[in-house]
């Protein structure tokens, strides 16, 4: 018997459509070079099966689900899931989380929550499929419990909603800011909804003016609370419970360096070329105080050492007591005098004029 040959109606031209006029209803037009099959049902011409360039369907299910109003199909590269459209939800950070299951446990609590749809779970290294476990956007739950000790792995991610980030305002070009307009060109991000306030002259805190910035240097003015810990420059660490600077003008250059006037609680320190003052800002020495210098104990303390002498010693009248006696030495024009302040009685030195050669040198 010889064999029979059924072929349908058929072009080879690329992008041809038949019409009603070449298909009757019901009969079948092949378009080779497109691989597309049409028919006819008397008043049109529709496709039928693969490679179509129209496609009606009743609906679309994705795992399980025909989704909600507004939502949109995506995938994450492991699965097909309906998600929120953009317009409500621009981001996603991912998520992982592993256990180490307790005897018959189902329930997983994921950190910080996941989108449904959005998860894997694995159970000591294999993948469940979607009906071995369920999610709730915090706790996944398995459809058996585990094994003691097993091994449940979560991943997936999270989507962020604009809400999320409420009264963080991210600023990809501007070197300056004023109340969170950009002013020219740079990057910087500001939490504009914290009372901070960036431009081009510093920073501020509930109009609070705190620094102003330049380069290799920073200036701070009116004042500024450190609390608990501070970092200055490379590393020095600055920690207490509480320290609270009051600061009419402190200058820090890039080494490290204070410079100019600065207070501290209710006194006032001063640098001027090297020199510190203390009550006065015009120190002419390495040290200067404009006041009483004592020690915090009574003879507890020495000025100088055995091996640290000072030089010379410019006083006005020499007070000495050592707990036994009470002397005063007063220079007199030709004469020093003695005054002995327990007994009340007073004393003249018996000097020997010599000649300046036979005495030691003075220090300079």
């Amino acid at each position: 018997m010889a064999n029979t040959t059924f072929q349908l109606r058929r072009s080879s031209v690329a992008g041809k459509v038949p019409n009603t006029s070449t298909l009757s209803i019901g009969e079948l037009g092949l378009n080779i070079t497109d691989q597309v099959l049409y028919s006819s049902n008397g008043s049109g011409i529709f496709e039928i099966g693969a490679n179509l360039t129209n496609l009606t369907v009743g609906g679309i299910q994705a795992n399980g689900s025909y989704g909600s109003s507004g939502q949109i199909l995506t995938s994450n590269g492991t699965s097909t899931y309906w998600a929120d459209a953009s317009g409500s939800s621009y981001a996603a950070i991912r998520v992982y989380e592993l256990f180490t299951a307790s005897e018959s446990q189902t329930q997983f609590t994921v950190t910080g929550g996941f989108t449904n749809n959005q998860i894997d779970v694995y159970y000591n290294g294999v993948h469940l499929s979607n009906t071995e476990f369920s999610g709730n956007g915090t706790v996944v739950t398995l459809t058996e419990g585990a094994s003691n000790n097993a091994l449940v792995e979560v991943v997936g991610y999270k989507d962020l909603n604009i809400t999320e980030l409420d009264g963080v305002l991210w600023v990809a070009s501007g070197n300056g800011l004023s109340g969170g307009t950009i002013t020219s060109t740079g990057t910087i991000s500001v939490l504009a909804n914290s009372g901070i306030i960036a431009n081009t002259t510093g920073l501020y805190v509930n109009s609070a003016y705190i620094a102003t910035l330049a380069a290799n240097s920073s200036t701070y003015a009116n004042s500024a609370t450190f609390a608990n810990s501070a970092t200055f420059l490379s590393g020095n660490t600055v920690t207490t419970n509480s320290i609270a600077l009051s600061i009419s003008s402190l200058g820090i250059n890039s080494n490290g360096i204070i410079s100019n006037t600065f207070q501290v609680g209710t006194s006032a320190y001063f640098v001027s070329n090297g020199n510190v003052g203390i009550g006065t800002n015009t120190p002419s020495e390495k040290l200067e105080i404009a006041g009483n210098v004592t020690p915090a104990s009574s003879n507890t303390y020495d000025l100088g050492t055995s091996s640290l002498r000072w030089r010379n010693i410019y006083t006005n009248d020499l007070n000495l007591n050592n707990g036994i006696g009470d002397y005063t030495i007063v220079e007199g024009e030709d004469d020093l005098f003695l005054y002995n302040n327990k007994k009340g009685k007073v004393y003249k030195f018996a000097l020997v004029e010599v000649d300046p050669s036979e005495a030691p040198k003075k220090a300079n």
